[in-house]
Parts: structure tokens; sequence; C-alpha cells
């Protein structure tokens, strides 16, 4: 974690504003991929022996446009995102996966969602959370 960390310092942050910073994170679509695609059935990523991982890097609180889907009732009120978001991380560390954090930023914005990847990362958190500010 320590060369990634030091490699996202490096970056060239105007370019990471201009070409990839929006005004959404979808954070609960994406635990929701992450998790249809970790099967223990489906051959073109499960590898006995072999730990899954997946790594959520992120620099923003989970949230959606009203416009885009919920994937179900139970997330659309405001939140959803949130909470899609926890049950699909929870379903990935209930199969084993190992779930690691890493929140990007400044201080002031990634105090604001610390909690909530704390609570998707596969504990312990000091192990699997890991903050990169800028």
């Amino acid at each position: 974690p320590a060369e990634f960390l030091e490699y996202l310092y490096r970056c060239d942050r105007s370019k990471y504003i201009k070409e990839l910073m929006g005004d959404r994170t979808r954070t609960g679509m994406a635990f929701k991929i992450a998790d249809e695609k970790f099967s223990k059935q489906n051959p073109d990523n499960h590898r006995p022996g072999i730990d899954d991982v997946v790594l959520m890097l992120t620099d923003g609180e989970p949230n959606k446009g009203w416009s885009e889907s919920s994937f179900g009732n139970k997330y659309i009120p405001k939140g959803g995102e949130k909470l899609l978001a926890k049950d699909r991380a929870d379903n990935l560390k209930d199969r084993g996966i190992t779930v690691v954090g890493l929140a990007v930023g400044p201080e002031s914005r990634i105090s604001r969602f610390r909690a909530d990847i704390q609570s998707w990362v596969t504990t312990p958190v000091s192990k699997y959370y890991y903050e990169a500010k800028t």
C-alpha cells in the first residue's frame, strides 16, 4: 500500500480534477458490480488458493442523481446509495472476499465519509483502510 499511496501523491492533480472528478460517487453501484462478478461458480475470477480482493478507492460520499438507477425500492430514498454500498460490501465480506478501502482527498472531505468506508472494509479496519490526503 505504501508504494500505491506514494504514486497517488505524485499524480498530476490538475489532470485528475479536469478529466476524472465528477459530481457523483456511485459507490453502491460499484460494490453491486463487484458483488455480481465475484461468484464462486464463475471460473473467470475464482482461482483456488488465491484470495479474492476488492479495492474500493473513492474521493467522495456515495451519491447518485435522481434519474440514475436505484437498484430497487429499498435504495430510492435519500441515502440509498450509501445503503446499497453497505449491503453489497457486507455480501462480499460474508462470502470471504477481502474489501480494502482507500479514501483520497483533503481531510475536510475525507472526514465526511471516513466512517462509511471503515464500515465497508474487512476487519480489522487498521489493516484494510487507508487514506491518501491531498
